[in-house]
């Protein structure tokens, strides 16, 4: 069983949580840009947690099943439809060999995945199926017309399942995202440090997997290059121009621009789903907070489970 891709949308790729203990060798880390709508396509289906899901970005994904199936979609889709019939986005259902599944985007969010129960195949390349397209790595690439995607394994059936209500982001809310201060923090002035904290900043169209480029208030004295250095997930390093780049999944492995702030992890992936022209501020925030939120977030995911009839809760 499988699917075989009829349109791809503008982009769509194989992603899980992303390469570990790549970087020195010059591969970065890919895996889901948002890593709360990946979670939760999986969580649907009772997969394992790092289990690759298909990450469609924007337009139209359209693919035709040779077996049953039990599928997810979660993120930006807002119409899911299985030939003409629609389906809820954010739940699972089933589709039946020879059935047509259609997955469209809307005018919010950007990035939409659909699992598969047991996961997606694909080549494993240092411990990830994440697929970077400039990397160019043998055998993992974007998905095109007439590519077959495969189950990990058989299809089990699980009942339909839906994300609560109270659980579902919002793409239109005013975005406002947690930093914490870059390793060149202090190399920046007084004032510059004020302006890029408390200024609101607008999200370029120049924007990609690789890093969100913001548009705002000019820096009085951008400090000078540094030696090139690793750059971690959501460091925002301001290059001469003065315009904040929020690098993220797909960024380079070193640089040597000044980094003022890096953002985290959970709210880099809130900033993936908004698009250009979105208005975002950021606040200053400190470790130990954020290792807490991390830590509820992955025991949220861990410890949920599902009733026989598909309603969530969370044992003890």
């Amino acid at each position: 069983m499988a699917l075989i891709i009829k349109t791809a949308g503008l982009r769509s790729t194989l992603q899980d949580g992303g390469r570990r203990g790549a970087l020195r060798h010059g591969l970065t880390s890919g895996g889901a840009a948002d890593l709360y709508a990946w979670r939760w396509s999986n969580k649907l289906l009772d997969n394992p947690h790092d289990s690759a899901a298909i990450e469609i970005q924007l337009g139209t994904f359209r693919a035709k099943a040779t077996g049953d199936m039990t599928l997810a979609v979660t993120g930006a889709a807002i119409v899911v439809k299985i030939d003409d019939v629609v389906v809820p986005g954010w739940s699972s259902f089933n589709i039946r060999a020879g059935q047509t599944l259609t997955v469209t985007t809307g005018r919010y969010g950007v990035f939409s995945y659909l699992a598969v129960a047991g996961g997606w195949r694909g080549r494993v390349f240092c411990g990830s199926r994440s697929v970077v397209v400039r990397e160019s790595l043998s055998g993992m690439r974007e998905l095109r017309p007439e590519d077959l995607v495969e189950p990990e394994a058989a299809c089990t059936t699980v009942c339909s399942r839906r994300v609560p209500t109270d659980c579902l982001p919002d793409y239109e809310a005013p975005l406002n995202l947690d930093i914490l201060p870059g390793p060149q923090f202090q190399a920046f002035t007084e004032s510059d440090r004020l302006r890029l904290l408390n200024s609101s900043w607008t999200i370029s169209p120049r924007s990609d997997r690789m890093g969100y480029r913001l548009t705002g208030p000019q820096c009085s004295a951008i400090p000078a290059g540094i030696i090139s250095e690793g750059i971690g997930y959501g460091a925002v390093q301001i290059p001469p121009d003065g315009e904040p780049i929020v690098l993220l999944n797909d960024r380079q492995t070193i640089g040597g621009y000044a980094k003022f702030a890096t953002v985290t992890r959970i709210d880099g992936s809130r900033l993936a789903q908004r698009g250009p022209g979105t208005a975002i501020t950021w606040t200053l925030s400190d470790v130990a907070t954020q290792q807490s939120r991390w830590l509820l977030f992955e025991r949220f995911f861990r410890a949920i489970r599902w009733t026989e009839t598909g309603d969530l809760y969370w044992p003890g």
